[in-house]
């Protein structure tokens, strides 16, 4: 039996990088982006600035997450059975999100 190593969905580390991501959001918006720090970041979401650090590494790395949150789809493409359909679906999907 093959055991099949893949994105843990859920779980502590889902809820800090939501927290995170969440408290980014709210102080762009409040104070702006360039008012935006670690310190300021991680007490919002509750968490040390050595959490943010050690998963993104800088500030400009968690702003990259959070803007490609952005972009990645709510849910999975319908899966058509065919390679056409699925494309056709993706770019369907696409163009919607980025209207």
């Amino acid at each position: 039996m093959a055991i099949t190593q893949g994105v843990r969905l859920g779980g502590r580390s889902a809820r800090v990088q939501a927290a995170i991501h969440q408290a980014v959001r709210e102080l762009e918006q409040e104070m702006g982006r360039q008012a935006l720090t670690i310190p300021a970041i991680a007490t919002r979401a509750g968490v040390t600035p050595s959490t943010l650090y050690r998963r993104w590494g800088d500030l400009p790395q968690l702003l990259a997450d959070v803007a490609v949150e952005k972009l990645r789809p709510d849910a999975e493409p319908q899966d058509t059975g065919s390679f056409t359909g699925d494309l056709e679906i993706w770019l369907n999907t696409y163009i919607e999100e980025m209207a």
